[in-house]
C-alpha cells in the first residue's frame, strides 16, 4: 500500500523531479534508460520504438544498476528480438 501512495503522489507531479536519470542509451529501436526512482529504487526500464516502457531490472545500489545498464545493453546489441518481461508484476509493486 506504501508504494500506492508514493505513487499517487508522484503522478500529481507534473514536473517529474522525482525521476533522476542516472543512464540513458540508444541501441537500435530501443531505448535503455537506468534511474533512481522515488518509488522503486534504482530500476531499469526499456523501450521499444516509443511503446510502453517495461522495466527489466531493480537493484538495490548505484553500482548494481551501472553493471545491471550494462548488462542490458549488451543484451541488446547481442539479440534485436529479444522478449522484454517486467521485473515484477503491477499486484507485487502494489503489495511490496
Amino acid at each position: 500500500m506504501n508504494n500506492f501512495i508514493k505513487l499517487l503522489g508522484m503522478m500529481s507531479d507534473s514536473s517529474q523531479s522525482w525521476r533522476q536519470t542516472a543512464l540513458n542509451d540508444i541501441v537500435g529501436d530501443f531505448t535503455i534508460d537506468t534511474v533512481l526512482s522515488s518509488d522503486c529504487g534504482w530500476e531499469t526500464g526499456i523501450q521499444k520504438n516509443n511503446e510502453r516502457w517495461i522495466i527489466v531490472e531493480e537493484y538495490k545500489n548505484e553500482e548494481f544498476a551501472k553493471n545491471g545498464h550494462r548488462k542490458w545493453i549488451n543484451k541488446i546489441k547481442e539479440n534485436h528480438e529479444i522478449e522484454l518481461k517486467q521485473c515484477r508484476t503491477a499486484e507485487e509493486w502494489i503489495t511490496s
